[in-house]
């Protein structure tokens, strides 16, 4: 797999380059996308000023979760399922991003900012929900 960087005249360096120095030069840490663990959970949640209030929680656990005094989520998107045929009444997706399947379990049982959101759960109507999480062994787009 490469990535697009300066470091060679077509633009592309392998993946293990850039997982070791950065995109560009930059220092910051990189967790290749096929080594993350991805969780995806569906929530039958048919009251929109619930979606809307668990929405408002999700933004905040973006913001303020930590481990160890740094943020730890790589990722998360949240937000209203679009209508379609294949809901199959799922209304609400969160999808979280870890470099690690510890950090995903801290995220489960430890994380303060999570604890926020299962509160919030547990005082609005949920009619079912599912939970899966994944390390990718394909990838691919633009």
């Amino acid at each position: 797999m490469f990535a697009l960087t300066r470091s060679s005249s077509r633009g592309l360096q392998p993946l293990t380059a850039v997982a070791s120095n950065g995109f560009n030069g930059h220092s910051r840490s990189y967790v290749s996308i096929a080594t993350r663990v991805h969780r995806v959970t569906m929530f039958k949640m048919p009251k929109a000023e619930d979606q809307k209030r668990f929405l408002e929680q999700c933004r905040k656990m973006a913001v303020d979760n930590k481990r160890d005094g740094t943020p730890y989520i790589l990722s998360m998107v949240a937000g209203p399922v679009e209508e379609g045929p294949r809901t199959e009444g799922y209304t609400f997706v969160n999808k979280t991003e870890f470099a690690s399947m510890d950090d995903m379990k801290y995220y489960e049982s430890e994380c303060p900012a999570h604890g926020e959101v299962k509160k919030v759960l547990d005082e609005i109507t949920i009619d079912g929900m599912m939970t899966v999480f994944f390390k990718p062994q394909a990838t691919g787009g633009t």
